[in-house]
């Protein structure tokens, strides 16, 4: 019997979450309004961002879920949706330069997986340099870009102790 909390999304293999989808609609007897809930509900556990463009779109069917989802998960869309999500991170209050440079990290290697280290290491650091809060800048550019990633943010948890 098909039960809703062993229905996971996983985005390499999305035609099995939307068999698992009709499976349960089926047997719960549930309208397509429900279902288009339900699986915007699970997908936004792991891919919010998915969710929400599913939510904008306002689909009225489990197709219509079904062809934004393939649509979105195309590499090409995903590369393009990182490098956009990488230019916004910025510095928060409540997380560490390293988080952030992590976080930047993650979405470089989303949008651009085959990149050298020696690259992704730059775009990290000019990517973290821009994240910053604008009274750092001055701070972190006086070596006039020569620092490693790694001096970057050593000398931004510094800033960030004495703010």
């Amino acid at each position: 019997m098909a039960d809703i909390k062993n229905i996971n999304f996983d985005d390499k293999d999305p035609d099995l979450f939307f068999g698992s989808i009709k499976r349960l609609r089926s047997i719960k007897e549930w309208d397509e309004v429900k279902m288009i809930n339900v699986i915007i509900a699970i997908i936004g556990v792991r891919h919010d961002w998915l969710a929400t463009t599913i939510e904008n779109a306002k689909v009225q069917t489990i197709e219509e879920a079904r062809a934004i989802v393939n649509e979105k998960l195309n590499p090409t869309e995903r590369r393009a949706w990182a490098l956009k999500e990488m230019h916004g991170v910025k510095l928060k209050i409540n997380e560490t330069p390293r988080e952030t440079a992590e976080k930047i990290k993650r979405l470089v290697r989303q949008g651009l997986p085959d990149v050298t280290e020696v690259s992704e290491e730059i775009l990290i650091k000019t990517q973290l340099l821009e994240a910053t809060p604008a009274q750092w800048k001055g701070k972190l550019y006086e070596s006039g870009g020569s620092d490693t990633l790694e001096a970057v943010i050593a000398k931004m948890e510094v800033l960030r102790l004495t703010e």
